[in-house]
């Protein structure tokens, strides 16, 4: 009876240290279990072309999720925004660990310095909520973030404190909706929002970006449909200005097209479909499955280096054994809100 207390008592104990373990790193784990849920397994890609609205994907050089230490099973790298800062490439990611055996999403970095061989960095943004679409823009020498924050219902900006690691947030702008995917846009000193919501891509304007009192555009929404969620920024492509949003057909994220921005202002909004997608599903590899970021930077040599993603769509596999999938220690410190 007593060998039976004592181990009752034991397994008490290592179900206390467990549950403490999970509360301290914030993460719904189990420590030496993973498995793969199956469904879209996104990666992240690069090319060089030297027209941003004409890619051959067949020169697409897919970056290997062994750089992001994702095992034993590999997770999910997507939505990818690229900066380019005092001649190093940075790209922005959201990154479900398969290590981490994650249900949500943080945002992660990789370093270049030729935009071809790509380091891990680690977590800039680690939260205990969704996090994606790291939207990150440089204004007036600082560098902001506006990714997507899920569940939590607002739409928050981040501001870089010590680029590219460390960012605090600096505004709620918005509040009481899911908004999924936030562009920004300054133009003639007034900037403009674009964001999914249920009605469809919304968009707002303000005369400063940080201040929470955004005004509805009187043409909201200015898309609806499997085709009213942005792929990437807005980009001025030979004094033309350029929205790049998805197209869903039969699944989400099959393609990205381009939008040419005919008339934007606080009064009138119109735009119009260039007629073939940019990108679009293909092959049997990395992209088969779907297509749905486009990002880019100018090289030194005036070619564009452009960042997209790609999904193949995955069975769920069984749960399996592995010391790997041991939960890493995120303190509270090291996360935000």
């Amino acid at each position: 009876m007593k060998k039976i207390i004592l181990s009752l008592i034991s397994i008490g104990c290592l179900f206390a240290v467990s549950v403490l373990l999970l509360l301290i790193t914030r993460q719904m784990t189990i420590p030496f279990l993973y498995s793969s849920k199956g469904g879209q397994l996104w990666q992240l890609g690069v090319v060089n072309t030297t027209f941003p609205l004409e890619i051959d994907t067949n020169n697409i050089h897919w970056i290997p999720k062994e750089i992001a230490n994702q095992f034993p099973v590999p997770g999910i790298m997507t939505d990818p925004f690229i900066v380019k800062k005092d001649s190093i490439y940075y790209i922005f990611y959201e990154e479900k660990s398969g290590k981490r055996n994650s249900n949500h999403g943080n945002i992660c970095v990789l370093e270049s310095s030729d935009g071809k061989t790509w380091e891990y960095l680690g977590y800039a943004l680690d939260a205990p909520f969704h996090l994606s679409w790291p939207n990150v823009f440089e204004f007036e020498g600082e560098y902001y973030m506006i990714p997507e924050r899920g569940a939590t219902l607002e739409m928050a900006i981040y501001k870089a404190i010590n680029f590219p690691m460390k960012w605090k947030k600096e505004a709620v702008i918005r509040r009481g909706k899911f908004y999924a995917d936030p562009i920004i846009h300054n133009l003639d000193s007034i900037w403009y929002l674009f964001v999914q919501e249920e009605d469809g891509l919304c968009l707002y304007y303000n005369d400063d970006f940080l201040d929470d009192d955004w005004i509805l555009h009187s043409s909201s929404p200015v898309a609806i449909g499997s085709g009213s969620r942005p792929a990437g920024q807005i980009y001025t492509i030979n004094d033309e200005q350029y929205m790049f949003l998805q197209m869903s057909e039969g699944s989400y994220g099959t393609g990205v097209y381009a939008y040419v921005i005919d008339t934007i202002s606080m009064n009138d909004f119109s735009m119009h479909r260039l007629e073939k997608p940019i990108l679009w599903k293909y092959g049997d590899g990395c992209a088969k499955d779907g297509m749905h970021t486009l990002n880019y930077v100018l090289m030194p040599d005036s070619s564009y280096l452009c960042v997209v993603d790609g999904t193949i769509d995955e069975e769920p596999k069984p749960w399996k054994w592995s010391w790997k999938t041991l939960p890493e220690f995120h303190w509270f410190w090291k996360q935000v809100d």
